[in-house]
């Protein structure tokens, strides 16, 4: 299964993507409703690691024009490269993510993440003030109660912001992969600041303004 849901396999003569084709690509079929949720109405499928993990990806959030090439994305000044890591050999990018100054901790990228989140324990570990109350966040697994926090400052690379506001919740409690999230998600909200470069064959990230 796919985090607990059944699946077939089938295999499409060709997956094009823009002008990138892919042939006799192997896919994954299963009951979006029940993965996505009310999310699945948006959408017919998902692009996932296993095609994207031969290019490098560009994503420009203020264009909203994404990209994918077999070398580096063509730049007038050359982007600068942060190395990212694999959350728990999964496919899950694991970005180092400077937070107040503090040396880097680990959040996995998700561009389908409005907030950027941490985990209660990542939390006290920066010493961050929440939040008497927040929004109830609800997830595949359930619902949970969230806290609001606000960062001096967040960092990737070169890429900074300041004064973000973030969410604090208990991710095990809405996510199936609750074991590979320990620190929290790199979110929308600091990611849509910037052009988002990832280079999978040489497991690199960029941020470009």
């Amino acid at each position: 299964d796919v985090m607990g849901f059944p699946y077939e396999i089938a295999t499409l003569e060709n997956l094009r993507i823009g002008s990138v084709n892919n042939p006799n690509e192997e896919v994954s079929v299963f009951d979006l409703d029940s993965f996505l949720g009310a999310a699945a109405e948006r959408t017919s499928g998902n692009i996932g690691h296993s095609t994207l993990r031969r290019y490098v990806l560009g994503i420009n959030f203020e264009s909203k024009i994404l990209s994918l090439t077999q070398n580096e994305v063509p730049r007038s000044n050359p982007p600068t490269w942060v190395d990212f890591n694999y959350a728990n050999d999964t496919h899950l990018v694991g970005v180092p993510t400077s937070i107040n100054g503090m040396d880097p901790i680990d959040l996995v990228l998700d561009t389908g993440s409005p907030p950027t989140i941490l985990t209660p324990p990542a939390a006290k570990t920066l010493g961050l003030t929440l939040s008497e109350s927040g929004p109830l966040v609800k997830g595949l697994n359930g619902t949970t109660q969230a806290y609001t926090a606000t960062l001096d400052e967040i960092k990737v690379g070169d890429a900074k912001q300041v004064q973000q506001d973030i969410l604090v919740l208990d991710l095990s409690a809405v996510s199936a992969r609750r074991n590979d999230l320990p620190n929290g998600i790199l979110g929308l909200s600091f990611l849509r600041n910037y052009e988002l470069v990832l280079d999978y064959p040489n497991r690199r990230i960029a941020l470009d303004e």
